[in-house]
């Protein structure tokens, strides 16, 4: 069965969540392995996810990037628009002021926020190098890992916080999520609906695990400060709670972090279990990564990178195909059925008749026997009959102004000789024996006139064949 996956790759390791997705959008039989990818080269980062998958026998379904919050740049804007077309026009001019990179060289995403007193648009943008972004998806692609979209990690965080606690949440308030990583801490403002503020502390649970004390202190300087500056830029709102997740390690300052922001704090955990590769490592933060993985809706924060929105579009190109094709092979199948069974119908039915016949066939053998004899019969009178046919005929045709003075007749010709007054009576006659239907052919052999003292007659003689 296929795997609802989330990867990601910092400068230390390579986080993996798969699972597959409930109703409540959470993963049922969670899996979150860690690698450690220091100082590896991008095809050893390749081989290593290719082994995390076969050793665990991991079948991907939809891959979800999570870019860690360090590497990507964020700012919160307040543009004097309304418009959603206006503000996209005005991100996009913003974009590159903000980063020194050329506009074809980067890829972002945008919340719109609202509305501030002044009536401006407020718009949380993030930007990174689309280069750094093809990187980590050319390496994943190379271990069997296709990228269907790329996300950030502090929304991951926020939406492993909402998913637990939207029902505790006041629409009124707004809170602060802290994802303790390895090497970062992701400071996070946010209220019930959206994503308001994010932040990136270098200082994660390395720094804390290495000098406790100095490490908490430094990150409570650095939490206040992110405060400092959240209420300059947005809201000068206190928040109304804290979320402190992350590394195991989180449990042991929570109290002091609590006290020294006067907020109270809860904590949360990733919402899958922590079975990692490398069971030994307890500083590790899978919140960001573990929520997109269970995140199964096309909205959220998503980046668009070109290479992966027309991989969708040929998906989905080839996807309407096979529809097509499957529904095409259907009416076929279908009409070939229909047209087969109508010939196999009509073929039993000329079995049927083929029976039918030789069984009358058979009744009537007799008869048709007898019916041959009485038509041979038949034929033979027939023949017997025709020579007096032919002379009945014959002597009929003869006018009374002709003479016959030779007749010959035998099985396929008549002979005729004879006398007639003129010429005339006798083509005349020649034309009555024509319009017989004894007579196929009649040839005339000679006419002569003679001169006697009775005076003048031609001679003349006809074959006739029969």
């Amino acid at each position: 069965m296929r795997s609802s996956v989330a990867i990601e790759i910092d400068q230390s390791g390579l986080k993996l969540v798969s699972g597959t997705p409930d109703n409540e959008g959470r993963l049922r039989d969670p899996l979150c392995l860690f690698e450690n990818i220091v100082s590896l080269t991008d095809e050893q980062i390749s081989v290593k996810a290719a082994e995390l998958l076969d050793r665990h026998k991991i079948v991907p379904g939809r891959i979800t990037l999570c870019l860690q919050r360090s590497l990507v740049t964020v700012r919160n804007l307040h543009l004097p628009s309304q418009d959603q077309k206006e503000i996209v026009e005005m991100v996009e001019l913003h974009m590159v002021r903000i980063v020194p990179y050329k506009k074809e060289e980067i890829i972002y995403s945008y919340s719109f926020l609202g509305v501030d007193e002044m009536g401006y648009g407020k718009v949380l943008l993030a930007i990174i190098n689309i280069g750094a972004v093809r990187r980590q998806v050319n390496m994943l692609e190379k271990s069997g890992l296709p990228i269907d979209r790329v996300s950030l990690s502090s929304y991951g965080v926020w939406r492993s916080v909402i998913s637990v606690y939207r029902g505790e949440l006041s629409g009124q308030d707004i809170y602060i999520l802290l994802d303790v990583d390895r090497d970062f801490t992701d400071f996070i403002i946010c209220d019930r609906d959206k994503l308001i503020f994010t932040r990136s502390i270098n200082i994660g649970a390395k720094d804390i695990e290495m000098t406790p004390e100095a490490g908490i202190s430094k990150l409570i300087g650095e939490l206040k400060q992110s405060l400092i500056i959240f209420y300059n830029e947005e809201i000068n709102r206190k928040p109304a709670r804290i979320f402190l997740g992350g590394a195991e390690l989180v449990g042991h300052f929570s109290s002091t972090v609590g006290s020294e922001l006067n907020i109270p704090v809860t904590l949360f955990s990733a919402p899958c279990g922590q079975k990692m590769a490398d069971p030994g490592r307890r500083d590790v933060s899978f919140s960001g990564v573990a929520a997109l993985a269970s995140h199964q809706e096309e909205n959220g924060f998503f980046f668009l990178v070109p290479e992966i929105q027309i991989r969708k579009s040929l998906k989905e190109k080839i996807r309407l195909l096979l529809v097509l094709g499957s529904t095409l092979i259907y009416i076929l199948t279908v009409v070939c059925a229909v047209f087969l069974s109508r010939m196999y119908a009509r073929q039993n039915y000329l079995r049927e008749l083929e029976d039918k016949s030789a069984e009358i066939e058979g009744d009537m053998g007799d008869l048709f026997g007898r019916l041959g004899k009485i038509g041979f019969i038949r034929e033979y009178l027939a023949a017997r009959n025709k020579p007096l046919s032919v002379l009945k005929q014959l002597f009929n045709s003869i006018p009374a102004e002709i003479s016959v003075t030779v007749f010959d007749m035998d099985q396929q010709s008549v002979k005729i000789r004879g006398r007639g007054p003129q010429l005339s009576d006798v083509y005349k006659f020649v034309t009555t024996l024509e319009e017989s239907k004894y007579f196929k052919e009649i040839q005339t052999k000679y006419t002569r006139k003679k001169k006697t003292k009775d005076g003048e007659f031609t001679d003349f003689e006809l074959e006739l064949v029969i």
